[in-house]
């Protein structure tokens, strides 16, 4: 079964409805591969908590309407988190090679670490690295 990284604008999408076009195109792949199950959906520890922060910061909801809104991802997908060997400063080095956000360049780290090929993304920074993919839903 193929693995795919979701990034945390996915979620955001999803959650918010906003923008439209983007959160009904994220609606409809999530709604779709938890259905059919031919593809697993990864979550990042990372991604469950820049979501939550964004969504108490940017749009000021409440932690439970929070935990009402994200723990459905928790059911339907598996989470994966950095684990205790893992390089940082090797985070640092590829955020500034290639440009991208911090966040980005740990999210690929960990692509790499679990053997996963695709993310799920609308941010095109990830079209930077030449030995994954990106998918838009």
């Amino acid at each position: 079964m193929k693995r795919l990284f979701i990034d945390t604008n996915i979620l955001l999408r999803y959650i918010t409805g906003e923008p439209k076009e983007q959160a009904d195109r994220a609606y409809q792949f999530i709604s779709e591969t938890t259905e059919r199950r031919t593809q697993k959906l990864i979550i990042a520890d990372s991604v469950i908590m820049e979501t939550v922060f964004t969504l108490r910061s940017f749009y000021k909801l409440s932690p439970a309407d929070i935990e009402t809104r994200v723990t459905p991802f928790l059911d339907f997908s598996e989470t994966v988190n950095p684990s205790k060997t893992f390089d940082w400063f090797e985070v640092f080095r590829i955020e500034q090679s290639k440009g991208v956000d911090f966040i980005d360049a740990l999210h690929y780290l960990l692509m790499r670490q679990e053997s996963i090929d695709t993310i799920v993304s609308f941010d095109t920074d990830f079209d930077k690295f030449k030995d994954i993919s990106r998918q838009e839903p």
